[in-house]
């Protein structure tokens, strides 16, 4: 590190640190010195390992919560913020306060780049490289490369959020800190922080977006209660271990108004039909239902559902071809062990207008291992979140779902598997018959539950 950089390091940190103590901390020699080199213009050297020394002082003096106070209530100077973020991304060794530092640090300034004028063409990856440019990485490892996959679901599940209470009840926030604390070392590589402020600035907007209306149905149900409650910023800016009472207070008062506007349309009961609508009621009324109109009947979405389920084949496919070798999928439940003929369907890609029987066998095998997969994460999340009405409906829909429309691709599957029989090709028809009994396997352990 040069002493122009340390220097602004050093002011930050020195600052910071003195403001509990009434006043800047004395400075040991080699400290001094660098200042006064500073001032000359060739002072810009490489700084001595015992200044590296005390600057790691300062910064284990300064906690997470600490820096991010001080840091809002400066003037924005993104060169400090970019220089912290180097110091912390650079050193040998890391602490957990330090990933906490820089997930903040890094977010915080990424916010400010996405509110200026920017060219929307730049992604966030870039800029991490260009404040972390001269620094050398390794390659991520397997492991760094699979957690990954796991921050697209994390951000799937925040898109169908409707109210401030599910983001408490299904614990998102909890389940982010686990998984970015499970990349250990690799959470300071360039691509792992380009995915997690990513994370953070999504989960920020739908935080933000769910809780202004959250404190409005609160102010209109229940006035009292909300005027004990810190306004919507003040929430948003505090450490979230902090505020965690509040937001649980949130949660109840947020269920409590559901109920409450539940009840009320329940008193008011449905308007009556126009007259052409009721007949057309009607004549539908005696028509079989589509096991769309069926999932609907239930008061599920079959589209959303859908959505999940093609995203997940789509994660499936980039671990497989990750770990060609047939490496287990990891569930909430443990692990997904694939078959040969079900890994080598993820690797082909057929156009979707492509009608071949070659086509058709990877689309349904796919399909299925997304099902199966999809199971193997609602089933336990299913059990845990019993006691939450709301959060265990979403759970209980999505297994209903993924029960339909597994009969539907079980008789599918048959189907494939007697026309490769007519087609002479026994051991496609082996595999099939092998993936449906797999999955019907899961099915039974659905339908058991209902």
């Amino acid at each position: 590190m040069r002493s122009t950089e340390f220097l602004k390091l050093h002011s930050v940190l020195a600052e910071i640190v003195g403001e509990p103590l009434g006043g800047e901390p004395p400075f040991p020699k080699c400290v001094q010195e660098i200042q006064a080199r500073g001032q000359s213009p060739d002072g810009d050297e490489v700084v001595p390992e015992a200044a590296l020394r005390w600057l790691e002082l300062l910064n284990r003096g300064v906690d997470p919560h600490l820096l991010r106070q001080a840091l809002q209530k400066r003037e924005k100077d993104p060169a400090s913020v970019r220089a912290l973020i180097r110091f912390l991304v650079s050193k040998k060794t890391h602490s957990q306060a330090d990933r906490e530092k820089l997930d903040w640090l890094v977010t915080y300034l990424l916010e400010v780049w996405e509110k200026g004028d920017r060219d929307s063409g730049e992604r966030f990856d870039s800029e991490i490289e260009r404040i972390l440019e001269g620094c050398d990485f390794p390659p991520l490892s397997p492991h760094g490369e699979e957690l990954l996959l796991e921050i697209p679901l994390l951000l799937d599940e925040l898109r169908f959020f409707e109210r401030f209470s599910q983001i408490t009840e299904s614990r998102v926030i909890h389940r982010g800190r686990n998984l970015k604390n499970q990349f250990e070392e690799e959470f300071f590589h360039p691509t792992v922080l380009a995915a997690i402020v990513n994370y953070n600035l999504v989960l920020g907007r739908k935080m933000r977006g769910l809780l202004h209306e959250t404190m409005q149905t609160i102010a209109h149900s229940a006035p009292e209660a909300s005027a004990a409650l810190p306004n919507t910023q003040d929430v948003l800016q505090s450490d979230y271990r902090v505020i965690s009472e509040v937001l649980q207070q949130l949660t109840v008062l947020d269920r409590e108004a559901q109920r409450e506007q539940e009840q009320k349309r329940e008193r008011t009961g449905p308007a009556p039909l126009p007259p052409e609508q009721l007949a057309a009621a009607r004549a539908a009324a005696t028509k079989p239902l589509t096991l769309e109109e069926q999932l609907i009947a239930l008061g599920i979405d079959p589209g959303r559902q859908a959505e999940q389920l093609r995203n997940r084949v789509k994660e499936i496919a980039l671990r497989v071809r990750s770990s060609p070798g047939g490496a287990p999928l990891q569930s909430a439940s443990g692990t997904l062990v694939l078959s040969d003929w079900e890994s080598k369907a993820f690797l082909s890609e057929y156009s979707p207008s492509e009608e071949s029987f070659r086509a058709d066998f990877a689309r349904s095998i796919t399909s299925v291992i997304g099902i199966i997969a999809r199971i193997e994460e609602e089933l336990p999340a299913y059990f845990e979140t019993r006691g939450a009405e709301h959060l265990w409906k979403r759970h209980c829909d999505a297994l209903l779902y993924l029960l339909y429309e597994g009969r539907r691709q079980l008789e599918t599957l048959k189907n494939l598997a007697a026309d490769s029989t007519k087609r002479g090709l026994q051991d496609k028809s082996t595999q099939l018959l092998a993936t449906a009994e797999k999955l019907e396997s899961y099915a039974k352990r659905v339908a058991a539950l209902f």
